[in-house]
């Protein structure tokens, strides 16, 4: 019986393997990417005692400690042990994310996982594996951009390590990075990946300054750069966020009559007056970004509407429901999800 049971289940496993023998393949390439840095890495408290290291590394590496303790005992963030061990990268990107959207919509192509669900974007630790399936998706006709990321979250699968790229970063947008992948640690709401990134990015924001005036005081250059810098971000957000239903109003208002020349230059006139606005709204101010890192096309759009749509409904929340309190504001998403 045990041997005939044991026959079933190794039936059942092939047939399994042989649906989805693509997740498999893809999930083996992530896995042993993921497992380069884990078996790369050097525990924190090892390396703050070798005589061999910077003392610049040594002093950022201590203040992920602060920022973890302050995540993990302030805002009420859920207690790991991410962020206790570091991996040399040696100066190049570990992974990168590509997004896709049809050439006419800001709708986000979409990638199925076993247990996690849909996600908007798919992370590849080989670059020209990320290369290739771009190169597909193009050739369907979508609109795609695959760039490096400086940190992500295993979402509770593995130890997440500091990325020595982590350490250019000044300390206001390190302890952003850091509490924003904390808080997917924290919360993980299948399917909703918009919802995640959105709450993500503000707990970032608003964890980040509030262990600046902790640590800094608020008259601090370090609080107040990140103020500056935020500000910045924040202008060419909003401005995209507001820009993104204008352009999705373009897309709707094509229709069949249209060859596909024409809905090509309606699209570029689009894009391109919204280039042009920017430019004009921001002139020779610092505020203005180098348009040769940014990838005008409809992943730009729907990755702003994907972080950073939510914000000012979050902002109200945070005010009149919490009192302004972000741990209260955490602790209650954590216990309804």
């Amino acid at each position: 019986m045990i041997k005939k049971i044991g026959l079933v289940l190794l039936t059942l496993l092939f047939v399994l393997l042989a649906f989805n023998f693509g997740h498999l393949r893809y999930g083996l390439g992530q896995l042993k990417g993921q497992l380069s840095i884990i078996l790369g890495a050097e525990e924190v408290e090892i390396i703050l005692r070798s005589q061999e290291v910077h003392d610049t590394i040594k002093a950022k590496l201590k203040l992920i400690q602060e920022i973890r303790d302050f995540g993990f005992n302030e805002l009420g963030l859920s207690q790991s042990d991410n962020y206790t061990n570091y991996f040399d990268q040696q100066g190049k990107p570990s992974l990168w994310v590509l997004t896709a959207c049809p050439e006419f919509s800001l709708e986000p192509y979409t990638w199925s996982f076993p247990i996690l669900g849909e996600f908007p974007y798919k992370g590849f630790f080989d670059l020209e594996k990320g290369k290739a399936e771009g190169l597909k998706l193009k050739s369907l006709g979508y609109d795609t951009d695959l760039s490096p990321v400086e940190g992500w979250s295993t979402l509770g699968f593995f130890r997440d390590p500091i990325l020595s790229n982590m350490l250019k970063r000044k300390e206001g947008a390190l302890a952003n990075l850091i509490l924003h992948e904390l808080f997917h640690g924290t919360v993980f709401i299948k399917d909703s990946v918009q919802y995640n990134e959105n709450l993500a990015n503000f707990v970032g924001d608003k964890g980040a300054l509030l262990f600046l005036r902790n640590k800094y005081g608020d008259s601090s250059g370090q609080l107040e750069k990140y103020i500056a810098r935020q500000d910045r971000i924040r202008a060419f957000s909003d401005f995209m966020v507001r820009m993104a239903p204008i352009l999705d109003s373009t897309y709707r208002s094509m229709d069949q009559t249209m060859v596909m020349h024409e809905k090509r230059e309606l699209k570029e006139n689009a894009i391109r007056g919204v280039m042009s606005d920017w430019d004009e709204m921001v002139g020779n101010d610092t505020v203005r970004l180098e348009s040769d890192r940014i990838t005008w096309n409809n992943t730009l759009f729907a990755d702003f509407l994907r972080y950073n749509s939510q914000r000012g409904i979050l902002e109200q929340e945070l005010k009149e429901r919490y009192n302004g309190s972000l741990s209260r504001m955490i602790l209650e998403i954590k216990e309804r999800n």
